[in-house]
């Protein structure tokens, strides 16, 4: 695929006399094209060189058949009276059932069972085989488990008897790599880029930072550049520091972000600024477009307030992280706010396929709402998940992360998903 993957909007202009013959011609052109096919109850669909564009107006689910999330939690793991989680970066469910959790403050994945018995555990700070410095990322590989740490730049693999091994990425440079997904096939998905520090222009500027999707192979060797695609967005914040001074990139409050999850042996890109999930197929190729009519909500004096409120009050950080946060809180009074919020705030796929878009909004303890799209793009309906529950792994019947509680330490809840 080349660059860039989302299509251009040009202004109107206005068309002089003589070239309305062109315009005709434009038009009978137009109308030569297919004429888009009703997929289901509110969703039609039609070709464009080849990528089918979904534009889904109606949800299919009926009051019958809409999936829900059960109100209580089935599994609920606070970790360990000893060690309770600090900073949970990931959770998963392998497929012998098992609840592994990576902690990006101690460094280490832990496995339970759905009853919250602990198993093993596996990592530890360090530099060795089988540790980390920062624990970000964590999937199951068959019956092992594959972790990526962000500073040493590479992929742990825990086999069944908890064995390392350790594979450190190859031919990236300097470049910021962070880990989105595993391929069927045993490759990982990687994007290269995201936010540049120092921040490359002046205080209180906005950037719109952009990423390369790459293919690595299991033994950490690049194997092929997939796209480039619009990032997060960021603007800069004076911070001083050791009696130096220089430009932060902070995210923008309200501020567009990519999603990019892998899904069979593709990948899907969702940019948030508009309703848009651009599926790419095992070619690298875009093969499906998803779309619904969606424009972003206004961002109001009370919702800047609202933002500034629950910024000052989260939870403080450790050592250069509280220090940043510190700037990005007093920043906050004079930030560039946009004038529309996103409309989607990120997605993610199911074991089944199934895509799930989370819809962007302020909700303090209101529930998140998620829209379900099947393998063939169309809008099951809305699901709504509970309070303060930030979801990580969806499987077939349940859909685990974390649950977070001012002044309370996090845990691991997994809660069913109804299928009448």
């Amino acid at each position: 695929m080349g660059p860039p993957y989302r299509p251009t909007a040009f202004p109107p202009y206005l068309v002089p006399m003589r070239f309305i013959g062109s315009g005709l011609i434009i038009a009978m052109a137009l109308a030569c094209q297919p004429t888009p096919d009703a997929i289901g109850t509110g969703a039609v669909a039609r070709d464009s060189a080849g990528i089918r564009i979904v534009l889904n107006e109606e949800p299919a689910w009926t009051a019958a058949t809409a999936w829900t999330i059960a109100d209580t939690a089935s599994v609920d793991i606070t970790g360990t009276s000893a060690s309770p989680f600090r900073d949970i970066v990931a959770v998963i469910r392998t497929p012998d059932g098992a609840i592994a959790v990576a902690d990006g403050i101690t460094q280490r994945i832990r496995l339970f069972t759905p009853a919250g018995a602990p198993l093993r555990a596996l990592g530890g700070r360090g530099t060795e085989a089988g540790e980390f410095e920062a624990l970000h990322w964590l999937v199951h590989a068959g019956d092992s488990l594959l972790a990526y740490d962000l500073v040493l730049r590479r992929l742990t693999l825990f086999g069944d008897a908890g064995r390392p091994r350790v594979a450190e990425l190859d031919g990236v440079g300097d470049l910021f790599i962070t880990p989105v997904g595993r391929f069927r096939d045993g490759t990982v998905l990687m994007a290269a880029g995201g936010s540049v520090f120092p921040f490359p222009d002046s205080a209180g500027r906005v950037r719109r930072d952009s990423a390369t999707l790459l293919r690595f192979g299991p033994e950490g060797r690049l194997r092929d550049t997939l796209a480039r695609v619009a990032w997060s967005e960021s603007f800069g914040v004076e911070i001083a520091s050791t009696g130096q001074r220089f430009i932060a990139p902070m995210p923008r409050p309200f501020g567009r972000r990519t999603s990019v999850f892998v899904r069979f042996g593709g990948f899907g890109v969702s940019e948030g600024g508009r309703y848009q999930v651009d599926l790419y197929g095992s070619d690298h190729q875009l093969a499906m477009s998803i779309r619904r009519e969606v424009k972003g909500a206004p961002v109001t004096p009370e919702a800047i307030d609202g933002f500034r409120t629950a910024r000052a009050s989260a939870p403080p950080a450790e050592g250069l992280q509280r220090q940043l946060d510190s700037a990005l809180v007093r920043a906050l009074d004079s930030a560039p706010y946009p004038g529309a919020m996103p409309v989607t705030e990120r997605a993610l796929t199911d074991d089944l396929g199934n895509i799930w878009v989370e819809d962007y909004s302020v909700r303090g303890d209101q529930p998140a709402i998620w829209s379900v799209f099947d393998i063939g793009g169309i809008w099951q309906g809305e699901i709504a998940v509970p309070p303060r529950f930030d979801p990580m792994y969806i499987g077939a019947d349940m859909i685990y992360g974390v649950w977070r509680d001012p002044g309370e330490a996090p845990r691991v809840r997994g809660y069913r998903i109804n299928k009448p």
